[in-house]
């Protein structure tokens, strides 16, 4: 196990993304529950043309109005089959132990050092866009319809190989996978995001740096090119021997507020609706490795996820849920 001179050394690596020039819409934000959505499954043979920005004026966003009708269609689950067998080809070639060890939490105020931080930049989708951030999401933000997550490097051992991310005793959550570790206790949670198909502009970018990838597989299995492929640490609860605490160290990089994946407190208010490619959408979900389905449904107040997603938070203070956040 990496002693931590090694877990400091990697983490010193770090630097995320310079954000690119998008600023805030002053349009007003319609909430997921208040869209009327009508969808058509896509079942001939699709053509997705997937296009990258490569700079000049940033591609115009339009968004969905209280009454607005929004259509969306859906990809066969064939192709969506083939995009999951090419998405394992590429963790079998890219796969690296550069990020073994470690893994990520939203940032809520700052990280503990600054080359801890780095963001994920989703681009969403450009007409009648619906992306909304209900309750604190800390520093994760939306802008010009696309949300930018703001993350911090955090270990999952210390120096003595015992795991500092693990079970709790009363709460399901879950973290960002950005290696191949798999802590013990932890089971793979998959998000495939179809994101914007025209000029698309994902990012993963440490301002430490000004390191700025597109197109990458750092993070294998977490991948962020055209689309988003994204893995997360899930940690179900553990009544008899979970931990009591969330951890908190500053001599492992864990700072004192962040935020994890999960709404601990059941009342469905803390999330981030991300509004994905609306025309042959191919999200789709992994759960312990196999397809969400009724017999292996995702963890509830997690991850909801259609043809657009909503990822549930929590605030951690002190090494507990602070509710009032959210």
């Amino acid at each position: 196990m990496k002693r931590i001179s090694k877990i400091a050394f990697a983490i010193s690596l770090l630097a995320i993304i310079t954000i690119i020039g998008c600023s805030k819409s002053d349009q007003q934000d319609v909430k997921p529950e208040q869209q009327v959505v009508q969808q058509s499954l896509v079942t001939d043979q699709i053509n997705k043309v997937e296009t990258q920005y490569n700079g000049g004026t940033m591609p115009a966003v339009t968004y969905l109005k209280q009454g607005d009708t929004k259509v969306e269609t859906t990809a066969p689950e064939s192709y969506k089959q083939l995009i999951y067998e090419n998405s394992l080809k590429k963790i079998q070639l890219k796969s690296t132990t550069q990020w073994n060890g470690l893994a990520a939490v939203l940032e809520y105020g700052a990280c503990t050092y600054a080359a801890d931080e780095f963001y994920i930049l989703l681009d969403c989708e450009n007409s009648n866009n619906s992306t909304n951030i209900q309750g604190d999401a800390g520093a994760t933000y939306k802008s010009n319809g696309d949300v930018f997550f703001k993350f911090c490097v955090v270990p999952l051992y210390d120096a003595n190989g015992n795991a500092l991310f693990k079970r709790h005793i009363a709460y399901d959550y879950a973290i960002l996978k950005i290696g191949t570790s798999e802590p013990a206790g932890s089971i793979d949670l998959e998000r495939y995001f179809d994101t914007e198909d025209d000029n698309d502009h994902n990012q993963l970018f440490f301002p430490v740096g000004s390191v700025n990838y597109t197109n990458t597989s750092a993070f294998a299995p977490t991948m962020i090119y055209n689309n988003a492929d994204i893995y997360f640490h899930y940690f179900p609860k553990d009544p008899v021997n979970g931990m009591t605490q969330f951890p908190v160290s500053v001599q492992y990089h864990i700072p004192t507020d962040y935020l994890v994946f999960g709404d601990l407190n059941k009342n469905g208010y803390g999330y981030i609706w991300s509004d994905d490619e609306d025309n042959g959408n191919a999200n789709w979900m992994r759960f312990n490795g196999q397809p969400i389905s009724s017999s292996n449904p995702a963890p509830p107040y997690m991850i909801q996820g259609g043809s657009n997603t909503t990822l549930y938070f929590t605030r951690i203070t002190n090494g507990a849920p602070n509710f009032y956040a959210n």
